[in-house]
C-alpha cells in the first residue's frame, strides 16, 4: 500500500461469499463511512485507520473486511455509527433466513 496524489494505492482482493474475487479499491471504506455521517472529519480518521489495517492483507474475506469496519467504528467510539453499519451490513445477512 502506498499513497499517490492523496490517494491511497492497495494490492487486495475481497473474497465474496459464493468465493468469487474482486478487486479492492479504498473508495469503497470511504463510500461505505459515507453512507453513514457526512462528518469529514470521522470519515477520514475512520477510513485511514481501516486502510492501516488492510495494508497487511493480501486477500481478505468480505465478512473479515465488515467486522473490520464495524470494530474501527467501535473502537474510535463512534457507537451510534457503528450499530447503524451493523444493521445495514449484518441485518442483511439474516434476511436470508
Amino acid at each position: 500500500m502506498k499513497t499517490k496524489s492523496n490517494q491511497i494505492a492497495c494490492h487486495l482482493d475481497i473474497i465474496l461469499d459464493n468465493g468469487k474475487k474482486i478487486h479492492f479499491y479504498p473508495r469503497l471504506v470511504h463510500d461505505t463511512l459515507k453512507s453513514l455521517t457526512r462528518d469529514k472529519v470521522i470519515i477520514k480518521r475512520c477510513e485511514l485507520l481501516i486502510i492501516a489495517q488492510l495494508s497487511s492483507y493480501k486477500e481478505i474475506k468480505l465478512h473479515e473486511l465488515k467486522s473490520i469496519i464495524y470494530d474501527t467504528l467501535k473502537q474510535l467510539n463512534y457507537n451510534q455509527l457503528a450499530v447503524k453499519y451493523y444493521k445495514k451490513e449484518f441485518y442483511k445477512q439474516l434476511d436470508l433466513f
